[in-house]
């Protein structure tokens, strides 16, 4: 892990005899080894494309979930119904679980980009960089492609409705200057608005009879 001030480094961390101080892993991997652990017990088992819906009460307490597979309703019982989705999860609103914004939210950019034509450029490390509006983080990810992360500060707001091309020119201005070749020419997402905004949002009260909430870092 680096962290610079323009082009000056001024902090790095790494484990003894130079092995790396973290491994960034992609969601789909993790899960997948979740899944490959938590197959070894009889009793587990995978719904995938299923939607939860509401949940289901009976003398006070949440004994289950209605779910949705494909045009199809069901009810799944559980003795506990575990919750580990983020603060707009329609579970946690529904047994009426309020949670309190501690802070303003900020924007968050990602930019997932592809060093094929600039293999040079491919990081070896965790890269942080501190520029006058944002904070970035450029780390190696999945698939030999690089992560390009920018958080914004308050003050300089990132418009949720900018276009994306221009989200994607933005930090042209600010970001280290081995990155914009990669920024300008080999921009790669799936979604139309890689941008995002960040808040924390605990709640006074994480349960009710037979259901916990977790949060989406679960």
């Amino acid at each position: 892990v680096r962290i610079r001030l323009g082009a000056r480094a001024f902090n790095m961390s790494k484990q003894p005899a130079g092995r790396p101080a973290g491994m960034a892993v992609a969601q789909p991997a993790l899960l997948g080894l979740l899944h490959e652990s938590c197959a070894r017990y009889p009793n587990y088992r995978l719904d995938l494309s299923t939607t939860v819906t509401a949940p289901v009460w009976e003398n006070g307490r949440v004994v289950g979930v209605e779910v949705t597979r494909g045009q199809t309703r069901e009810t799944v019982r559980a003795s506990c119904v575990v919750v580990c989705a983020g603060r707009q999860s329609n579970l946690r609103s529904a047994v009426k679980l309020e949670a309190r914004e501690l802070e303003a939210g900020y924007s968050v950019l990602w930019l997932r980009l592809d060093p094929s034509d600039h293999p040079e450029l491919y990081p070896d490390s965790l890269d942080g960089s501190i520029a006058q509006k944002a904070y970035f983080v450029v780390y190696p990810t999945h698939g030999k492609r690089v992560q390009l992360m920018r958080k914004r500060k308050r003050k300089y707001p990132l418009g949720a409705r900018m276009h994306p091309a221009r989200i994607r020119r933005e930090p042209l201005d600010e970001v280290d200057e081995r990155w914009p070749p990669l920024v300008d020419t080999h921009f790669v997402s799936g979604r139309e608005k890689p941008s995002f905004s960040l808040v924390t949002d605990p709640t006074d009260q994480g349960w009710v009879p037979g259901m916990v909430s977790l949060g989406a870092a679960a």
